[in-house]
């Protein structure tokens, strides 16, 4: 009987400080549709939710640089070149027909989901340690409501 209330005071412990770090976001899979726009370098916004791309890691939006001795806003750059990449380039493209939009195509969820590919997994910065909080938090949050059902 002690022993199961030291581990769950040591659990209590690691979730209170595990509440304290920052909350990572949960990679979702689906479709979206509408107009996005660029929050920063490397993520989109589009109906009031933040789309991370997947293989990028640009310089926060606030971030700075300094080349040849100064001080430049490269946050703000790498967002306004994604702004540039992005500017009703996919509406041109499918009403030129070009590049997917010259024939018929599934599209890339639905074509992972009926040939047994997994979904993507999300674009991890902090990589194994952040991998190891969310499961934490996961498990503890899981583990505090079985405790308040019970």
């Amino acid at each position: 009987m002690l022993g199961g209330w030291i581990i769950l005071l040591l659990l209590s412990i690691v979730a209170y400080y595990a509440d304290k770090l920052p909350v990572g976001e949960r990679a979702t899979t689906g479709e979206a549709r509408g107009a996005a726009s660029a929050s920063d370098g490397d993520s989109l916004r589009l109906d009031g939710k933040r789309i991370r791309i997947e293989g990028i890691d640009a310089p926060e939006l606030d971030q700075s640089c300094e080349r040849d001795g100064e001080t430049w806003d490269c946050g703000r750059q790498a967002r306004e070149r994604l702004r540039a990449l992005i500017q009703a380039e996919e509406a041109r493209a499918e009403k030129e027909r070009r590049g997917i939009w010259v024939g018929t195509f599934t599209t890339p969820q639905e074509w992972r989901r009926t040939n047994d590919h997994p979904d993507e997994g999300p674009h991890l910065v902090d990589g194994w340690l952040e991998t190891i909080r969310r499961w934490l938090l996961e498990r503890l949050t899981a583990l505090f409501a079985g405790i308040g059902n019970a």
